[in-house]
C-alpha cells in the first residue's frame, strides 16, 4: 500500500514537508496545497486594516517556514515583526506592512517561474570576496572576483547629511551603523552586475552591529534598516546569488578604509 503511494521507490522528484525536491534539475518548489493555505491568510487580510494577533502570529508563522526555500523571504520580516501587538490583541495593517505582504505574494506568484535552486540553500564556497567602510563623510568598498581583479567605488554623503552625522544630529541622520549596513547592501547591488548566478560572495565589515543585522536577514524595525535588509535581500534574489557576512576588527579593515 505504501510502495503505491510512492513510499521506498526511486523518483527525481519528492515531496518533503510541503516542499517537492527536483532532483533533476536542482531545485526546490512549493507544493499546491502548501500554496493555496498561504493565499488563503493573504486574501483573507486583503481590504482590512486590523486583524487579530492570533491571525497574524499564524500568518508569520507560515510566512517563517516558507523563508529558508524562498530566496528574499528572509528580508521581509522586519517591518512584519514590528507590526506584532505589544498591550492589545490587534495588529494595524499599516502601508508598509501591506507593502511586505505585496511583495511575499509577488514571491509566491513567480516561485514557479523562478525556482529555487538547491546551491541557493546550500551554496557553493565564496568565490568572490570583499570589505566595506563608512563614515560621516561617505561609503566605500573595495573587493575582489574569483580571477584576483580588483573593484574600489566611493559614494560621497550629502553636505547636509555629513554634517549631521559628524555632530550626532540623530533626526536629520541615519546612525553609524545604519551607514556600515548601507556600505555593505551597496556592495551586494555592486558586485550582483557582474557575478553570475549562483555565485556566493563574502563581505567584511568592522561594525559588530551591521555584521549582526545583515546576518540575521531581519530584525524587529519600520525604519532605514527594515528598508536596508528588504534591498539586500531582494537584490539577492534577483542575481540569483548568495552572500555571507564577517565582522572584521576596524585595524584590520584597511582595504576599505
Amino acid at each position: 500500500k505504501k510502495l503505491k503511494k510512492g513510499d521506498a521507490c526511486f523518483s527525481t522528484v519528492k515531496k518533503i514537508l510541503g516542499w517537492l525536491v527536483d532532483s533533476a534539475s536542482q531545485t526546490l518548489h512549493i507544493t499546491a496545497t502548501r500554496r493555496t493555505k498561504i493565499y488563503d491568510i493573504l486574501t483573507d487580510l486583503d481590504g482590512k486594516h486590523r486583524t487579530t494577533a492570533k491571525k497574524w502570529y499564524r500568518l508569520l508563522g507560515t510566512l517563517h517556514s516558507l523563508a529558508p526555500g524562498l530566496p528574499g523571504g528572509r528580508g521581509l520580516f522586519s517591518v512584519l515583526q514590528h507590526a506584532m501587538p505589544t498591550r492589545n490583541s490587534r495588529v494595524r495593517l499599516t502601508t508598509g506592512v501591506r507593502r511586505n505582504l505585496a511583495l511575499w505574494r509577488h514571491l509566491l506568484n513567480t516561485s514557479e517561474e523562478r525556482p529555487t535552486h538547491l546551491r541557493e540553500l546550500f551554496p557553493h564556497a565564496p568565490s568572490w570576496f570583499g570589505a566595506t567602510d563608512a563614515l560621516s563623510k561617505g561609503l566605500g568598498s573595495v573587493f575582489f572576483n574569483k580571477w584576483g581583479n580588483a573593484y574600489v567605488w566611493q559614494l560621497a554623503l550629502p553636505a547636509v547629511m555629513s554634517a549631521a552625522v559628524a555632530t550626532g544630529t540623530k533626526q536629520a541622520a541615519p546612525s553609524m551603523n545604519n551607514l556600515e549596513l548601507a556600505a555593505h547592501v551597496a556592495q551586494i547591488a555592486h558586485k550582483s552586475a557582474h557575478m553570475r548566478p549562483l555565485e556566493h560572495t563574502l563581505d567584511g565589515t568592522d561594525s559588530t552591529t551591521a555584521s549582526a543585522w545583515a546576518n540575521r536577514g531581519s530584525i524587529t524595525d519600520n525604519g532605514v534598516t527594515a528598508e536596508l535588509l528588504r534591498w539586500k535581500a531582494l537584490t539577492l534574489r534577483g542575481a540569483g546569488i548568495t552572500s555571507s557576512n564577517a565582522h572584521v576588527a576596524g585595524d584590520l579593515n584597511f582595504m576599505a578604509d
